[in-house]
């Protein structure tokens, strides 16, 4: 699938950012502290926060909230309860787009206002992605792992929508694990 860099990139950090939590909201928790944050903003490399020692318990709170409200198009059962999630966060986010060329790079399409807080801007920027997926190709391209160990959510970009796993770790895992089975029964 051919994804614009207004979707590609959001739509990969709204995953990532998904996958710091629990699905079952039980399991584990990567953005314990504010530093977790400025660490995970830092690896996903989609976000560039201008001074990541600014960010604090109240960023920590907003950007877990926002964790939940994407597991939720992600998990959602229908298209239409994708759409009110995905409008939901746009509404809370105050998206505004707008043209920029900051920082000498061409003109681009913005999502959030220039003084939006960081997770408004990455709610904005995430939501808007996952919205052109679902509009293109509804809810076949978001997926939850196939692995039996694994919860970890993707937005599947294969040409022919058959990607089943998060991960080639976890789909080499899972393929090992069959070939071992196979044999043992074989020699049972």
């Amino acid at each position: 699938m051919n994804f614009s860099h207004y979707s590609e990139a959001p739509i990969r950090f709204a995953a990532d950012l998904v996958n710091t939590g629990p699905l079952d909201r039980e399991s584990f928790e990567d953005l314990e502290t504010v530093a977790d944050l400025r660490a995970f903003l830092a690896g996903s490399g989609f976000l560039d926060v201008d001074d990541p020692e600014a960010l604090t318990e109240d960023d920590l709170e907003a950007f877990r909230r926002l964790r939940t409200q994407l597991a939720d198009v992600f998990l959602a059962s229908d298209e239409r309860t994708a759409a009110r999630s995905v409008n939901q966060i746009l509404d809370e986010c105050r998206s505004v787009p707008h043209l920029t060329d900051h920082d000498d790079a061409p003109l681009h399409l913005h999502y959030a206002a220039p003084e939006a807080a960081p997770a408004q801007k990455a709610g904005a920027a995430s939501a808007m992605g996952l919205a052109l997926v679902l509009v293109e190709d509804g809810l076949k391209r978001f997926g939850v792992c196939a692995s039996d160990d694994c919860i970890d959510v993707f937005v599947d970009t294969s040409k022919n929508s058959c990607r089943r796993f998060c991960s080639d770790k976890c789909s080499n895992r899972t393929a090992v694990a069959a070939h071992r089975a196979r044999e043992r029964s074989k020699t049972q």
